[in-house]
């Protein structure tokens, strides 16, 4: 060490002493490491918190450089800021050490020159440990990094729009929407590309959204960059997005869900018709034999009877119509909403399946105090609900009983009741009924009334269930259109 270097070192000496003395710094009441450097970098005086952030007591500090403590990686830097604190300037900088017990310590570092005579002594350090505020940044990145991973993995499309106006999309809402990349759809107005049918109802769901409220999920139509239409659920609640005011927004491709509702819905349908093939089969046996008769008959007449055309020929359309409606049923088909009169598609599903109850000694009537009654729905789908329902009716009673069809309009609703005289449902099948494959008949599927809710929901209705020791009720609510109200 030279003259000049070992001059200034006891001049630092004399003046922390006097420093301490007087009271004007004191190394004992602070939270934080405080210590003092000569201008080489060595230890002069350490506090007792050196020792709970190094491991090291103060007299094991003292006379050792800084340089013994640091990691390879951080010497370069902190040895260029000590040069710049004996240069006069005040350094703060973040570095990371290793505890005596081996655990890495995080510490931001204040160094200041100590002055003394117009010129500079020493330096003066502030340790403070932000290993507990560090791990949390990294924690809250890891948290963050993991949301945006699972959100641009999402299969689901997130998207964050502010006043209609796309600001996020991840990478599934690309594809959904068949476009070449983000940007193609960043900072458009999502009515873009919401089907005309459903843009008003968009506007209002964005009003209620700017005004910070949440919105209910919906089902809408979207049309993608290439033309083609998707069928989606969207759920969307507030958010912030840099700061102010958005929505956050979930768009559930409904196109799988939709395809696989529909092959349940004709798996369920070819089912009933599957059951009803024996009660039908006897039901056109009758009319055959009828008219086999009558045939006979005319064998041994020279002039037939008018009368007997007359049988054969209402017979033959009664067949007919057994046929028609068995292979309507049957027939996979599109969707096809249209106004029906309610009661008359009653009367042909009673024609379908009242051969089965009166086999049992059954009675089907139905109670309307109208003549009309008009809904609009997909009449080959509503017969599969009311066919279902009126099976699981005739098959809830041994032999004998009625089974009642009651229609009741209120509140512009029509609702449908199929009541039995069974013994009814037990409480703890009761709530069960409806799930997925779960059933009581031996030779069920269990998809029955789930496919029938399914339907009655696609048209806007609902489907209550009720039983006691007297018998059950199935109540179908559907919505009258405008025109009957």
């Amino acid at each position: 060490m030279s003259d000049e270097a070992q001059r200034k070192k006891c001049q630092l000496y004399e003046y922390i002493n006097q420093k301490l003395q007087s009271n004007q710094i004191s190394f004992t009441s602070n939270a934080d490491g405080l210590f003092v450097f000569d201008l080489d970098g060595t230890i002069i005086y350490t506090n007792e918190s050196c020792q709970q952030i190094s491991g090291l007591t103060p007299s094991q500090l003292q006379h050792k450089n800084f340089k013994e403590f640091l990691p390879q990686r951080f010497l370069p830097s902190t040895i260029n800021h000590f040069s710049q604190v004996t240069e006069g300037s005040i350094q703060n900088f973040d570095l990371k050490i290793y505890h005596k017990a081996g655990y890495p310590v995080e510490l931001n570092m204040t160094l200041f020159p100590v002055e003394a005579c117009n010129e500079i002594i020493g330096v003066y350090g502030i340790a403070k440990n932000i290993s507990s505020i560090k791990s949390n940044e990294e924690q809250l990145k890891n948290k963050e990094e993991l949301y945006r991973r699972m959100v641009e993995l999402s299969p689901d499309t997130v998207m964050i729009n502010r006043n209609g106006v796309c600001l996020y999309i991840n990478d599934t809402g690309v594809k959904l929407l068949k476009a070449k990349d983000k940007n193609e759809v960043i900072n458009r107005n999502l009515l873009d590309f919401i089907h005309p049918d459903f843009k008003d109802q968009v506007l209002k769901r964005i009003n209620v959204l700017n005004k910070g409220e949440s919105v209910l999920p919906q089902a809408e139509k979207l049309i993608c960059l290439d033309g083609t239409e998707v069928d989606v659920e969207v759920k969307a609640i507030p958010t912030y997005f840099e700061n102010k005011l958005a929505s956050h927004v979930i768009i559930r491709d409904l196109s799988e869900r939709k395809i696989t509702e529909e092959l349940m819905i004709r798996s369920e349908k070819l089912s009933v018709a599957g059951q009803l093939a024996a009660g039908i089969a006897h039901e056109i046996r009758n009319p055959i034999t009828s008219i086999k008769g009558f045939i006979q008959l005319m064998k041994h007449e020279s002039s037939p009877k008018e009368y007997y055309f007359d049988v054969i020929t209402s017979e033959m359309s009664r067949i007919e119509l057994i046929l028609n409606e068995l292979l309507a049923l049957a027939k996979p088909k599109v969707s096809d909403m249209k106004e029906i009169d309610l009661l008359v598609l009653i009367q042909h599903v009673v024609t379908l399946i009242n051969t089965d109850a009166i086999m049992k000694n059954i009675e089907i009537i139905y109670k309307y105090e109208k003549h009309t009654c008009i809904i609009i729905c997909d009449e080959n789908q509503m017969k599969q609900v009311f066919i279902n329902f009126i099976k699981n009716a005739l098959e809830a009673m041994d032999v004998g009983g009625k089974v009642m069809i009651e229609l009741e309009e209120v509140n512009n609703e029509i609702f449908i009741r199929f009541i039995d005289e069974g013994s009814g449902i037990p409480k703890e099948v009761l709530s069960r009924i409806g799930e997925p494959f779960f059933t009581t008949k031996s030779n069920g599927t269990g998809l029955g009334i789930m496919v029938s809710k399914q339907i009655v929901e696609n048209h806007f209705g609902k489907v209550n269930i009720s039983s006691n020791s007297n018998g059950t009720c199935v109540e179908v609510v559907l919505p009258l259109p405008v025109l009957s109200r």
